[in-house]
């Protein structure tokens, strides 16, 4: 039983160390740099590690280098001219890939890093500059800036040496600029990724519309207002016709249910407040004379 239990326990912990090394990341390659070849270091030396190496097109779109796809040296030895070139380098172990580390030839980046400042009805475009792009090459190297509406193909340009003010844009239109630097006239490194930025309106042009606003609705209601109780004045005949009529009886029952009433209860009234003796019976007036105090009185002959 005790015996059973260390193989247990052993073989669960040679699990978690398989699953520890497993789940851990490929290193990627260290020091990758570029000039007439590109270089790199291994991280580990494992020796099943390789290692592929691809470059960015002028479209912006990465290519494998021919013999440097899953290679296990360290330098792909492709002849890398045409000036600013970015390349990027992985490791791959099986079906596990490493980061990618991108390098670039005479620059910190081969792709202008770009800033946008958005006005109304203009666009500036800024970079910044590569020190040592400026230092080989001066004023002969060139900033081609691409611009269009948003979904619109990219093809409004402007090349200059300084920042670029790109004017006659439309209020609350959505605008994207790419820039690439060119050398000797032609296109030099990669497109900066593309920056899209929408134009707003000038604080003043914002003043007018919150004051016409401001005005406009109280004129509005207003001239509303005006124009209903005209609308009422003018139709008050016929809207008195559509009211319902109060319900009237015929004057035959007015006179039998109120006239003959109010008679009957003014006589009510007029005697109930009068008291009367009882009679139980009447005699004639020679009956009257005859009769005396005591019965009746004899007749003489």
């Amino acid at each position: 039983m005790y015996h059973l239990k260390c193989v247990l326990s052993s073989w669960v912990s040679i699990q978690v160390i398989i699953t520890q090394v497993w789940s851990q990341g490929v290193s990627p390659p260290l020091d990758v740099r570029v000039d007439s070849v590109v270089h790199w270091s291994r991280a580990t030396d494992r020796p099943d590690l390789t290692y592929t190496v691809q470059s960015k097109t002028n479209d912006g779109k990465w290519q494998d280098i021919d013999g440097c796809v899953q290679t296990k040296n360290t330098t792909c030895k492709k002849d890398i001219r045409g000036g600013c070139v970015m390349v990027r380098v992985w490791a791959q172990q099986g079906n596990k890939t490493s980061e990618a580390i991108e390098a670039c030839r005479h620059a910190t980046s081969c792709s202008p890093v770009v800033q946008l400042t958005a006005q109304s009805g203009l666009l500036l475009v800024n970079w910044r500059k590569d020190e040592s792009l400026s230092a080989e090459y001066g004023s002969i190297l060139q900033y081609h800036v691409n611009y269009s509406r948003e979904g619109e193909e990219l093809q409004y340009d402007s090349i200059s040496e300084h920042p670029v003010t790109l004017q006659g844009l439309e209020v609350g239109g959505r605008y994207c600029v790419q820039v690439q630097y060119q050398c000797y006239h032609k296109p030099f490194g990669t497109h900066s990724r593309l920056q899209c930025v929408s134009i707003p309106e000038s604080e003043r042009a914002k003043h007018i519309r919150t004051t016409l606003i401001s005005v406009l609705i109280p004129v509005f209601l207003g001239a509303v207002a005006i124009f209903l109780i005209f609308l009422f004045y003018k139709h008050l005949e016929k809207l008195k016709q559509l009211r319902p009529r109060a319900l009237q009886l015929p004057e035959h029952y007015e006179e039998f249910f109120f006239q003959d009433f109010s008679q009957q209860l003014f006589f009510t009234n007029s005697y109930s407040d009068e008291h009367y003796d009882t009679v139980s019976s009447v005699l004639d007036e020679d009956d009257q004379v005859d009769s005396g105090p005591y019965g009746t009185r004899p007749q003489l002959v």
